[in-house]
């Protein structure tokens, strides 16, 4: 459910698309580590589990 994840979100676009989109925190500022970081999260844990939860096997 997208109230569990504060960075993440799923959702249906008007033409019956389904899009999960993430947000980068750069509250703290930024550097190169960070970046790739939260592109491994996403690559490893919110885009699976986002996969597995709608059935879509690649």
């Amino acid at each position: 459910m997208n109230k569990d994840h504060r960075f993440s979100r799923a959702y249906g676009d008007e033409e019956g698309n389904i899009w999960l989109e993430s947000e980068l925190d750069l509250s703290g500022g930024v550097s190169l580590g960070a970046v790739g970081a939260f592109l491994e999260l996403f690559r490893d844990h919110s885009l699976p589990d986002f996969m597995a939860h709608i059935g879509f096997e690649p």
